[in-house]
């Protein structure tokens, strides 16, 4: 996607219940690849929501990412997603099984603090 608000999903999270007590966020990816001189944003959302961007990978070589957001959730039920878009042109956010040679799966966790 090349919109903030309809960004494409990168994971979408099982719902959780939450105590109203602080959490750390904490958004991995392998490797995030933007086209030449472009940028990929990642964001999380709470359902259609914008927490805030985790994020933002620009230039011409792909790196991994790994981004914390503290933040307090309401005690309550929440489903978060991760979500990217991009500049002008298109770029990828890389995920794999693990093994020889593959990159590791990408993943969000919610850690009480």
């Amino acid at each position: 996607s090349a919109t903030e608000a309809t960004g494409t999903t990168v994971i979408t999270c099982a719902a959780h219940v939450f105590d109203g007590s602080p959490v750390c966020a904490h958004f991995y990816s392998g490797q995030i690849a933007p086209d030449t001189g472009d940028f990929i944003v990642v964001n999380l959302f709470e359902s259609t929501t914008q927490i805030g961007r985790l994020g933002i990978v620009q230039g011409t070589v792909a790196t991994g990412l790994s981004a914390w957001l503290r933040f307090t959730p309401t005690a309550a039920s929440h489903t978060y997603v991760v979500t990217a878009f991009r500049g002008s042109v298109n770029g990828t956010i890389l995920a794999g099984a693990g093994g020889t040679g593959a990159l590791v799966p990408s993943f969000i966790r919610f850690t009480k603090v």
